[in-house]
């Protein structure tokens, strides 16, 4: 009886051993997995880490690079803000000094009126001086004219009073200028001429 207790208890143990070798190799199976899994998981993590360091470099770049074209793109609004300014500016003085010449050219207008009203005027003031000039030049003729004639009438009335005088020494004849000097010299030679032609 005691055999077959020994050889029942030695089954139950063998049987007991060989259940625990399969626990145990079933747990370094598990374990073995559990391992590949973290090694693959690890490996799929540094892959992402990576990945997530590059995309992050590749983000720091990209707004880096948005960050330039920001400070570039505020930089030129403010260049042209000051551009803008200064061509106000310009357009003000621009503006001004437009009104300035149209001023200047209303005034110069006003002068060039004035000055064609005052060449008009002297125009006529030197068309009215050669008429008087040309009335008086006529004068002029007509006056040497008639003192061309009044002294050609003088010598022919002192020739004749000469041969007068010697044809009829008995009569008195006056001479031209012992006539009334307030008589006109056209009349005082006409009566001379007159005496002469009644005595001839």
């Amino acid at each position: 009886m005691s055999e077959v207790t020994a050889f029942s208890t030695y089954q139950t143990r063998s049987t007991l051993l060989v259940e625990r070798e399969r626990a145990l190799d079933a747990r370094r199976a598990g374990v073995s997995d559990l391992r590949q899994m973290v090694a693959m998981l690890t490996t799929e993590n540094r892959a992402r880490e990576e990945q997530l360091a590059a995309e992050r470099s590749r983000f720091r770049d990209r707004k880096a690079a948005q960050d330039a074209k920001v400070s570039t793109k505020e930089t030129e609004a403010r260049t042209q803000q000051n551009r803008i300014s200064v061509l106000e500016e310009e357009e003000r003085q621009l503006n001004k000094t437009i009104a300035e010449r149209a001023k200047e050219i209303r005034t110069a207008t006003a002068e060039v009126e004035r000055r064609r009203d005052l060449e008009r005027t002297l125009h006529d003031a030197r068309e009215g001086l050669n008429k008087a000039k040309f009335a008086l030049e006529e004068n002029d003729a007509k006056v040497m004219r008639l003192e061309t004639r009044l002294a050609r009438q003088e010598l022919i009335t002192d020739k004749r009073h000469a041969q007068l005088t010697g044809r009829v020494p008995q009569y008195w004849f006056p001479r031209v200028p012992e006539v009334d000097k307030s008589a006109s010299l056209e009349d005082t030679a006409g009566e001379s001429v007159y005496l002469v032609d009644e005595l001839a």
